[in-house]
């Protein structure tokens, strides 16, 4: 790099202890669904399988305090939290 100005481009291979952590809410009916395609948008960006994980949680209430744990024990580069609360289905809205 010659100038201050002109920026490094990184991708995922080669960000230092790059690592890619996706939550799903396991309450919803969609949940499978909703954990498998988090994991095919992983593969479709070429992201190598051991730069990323998707984990469950009981419902979405709890995907705050997962997230949490997983930023302070991984450091993972991005967490990406899937959930909902549907009016009607629970009394947690």
């Amino acid at each position: 790099m010659n100038s201050k100005n002109e920026k490094k481009k990184y991708t995922h291979a080669t960000l230092p202890n790059s690592g890619y952590n996706c939550v799903s809410a396991g309450f919803m009916k969609s949940h499978g669904k909703t954990a498998r395609r988090a994991e095919d948008c992983f593969r479709a960006h070429s992201v190598p399988r051991d730069h990323w994980e998707v984990v469950s949680c009981p419902g979405a209430f709890e995907l705050p305090q997962v997230a949490n744990r997983i930023a302070a024990q991984k450091k993972p580069d991005a967490i990406v939290c899937l959930g909902a609360v549907v009016r009607g289905e629970n009394a947690a809205f």
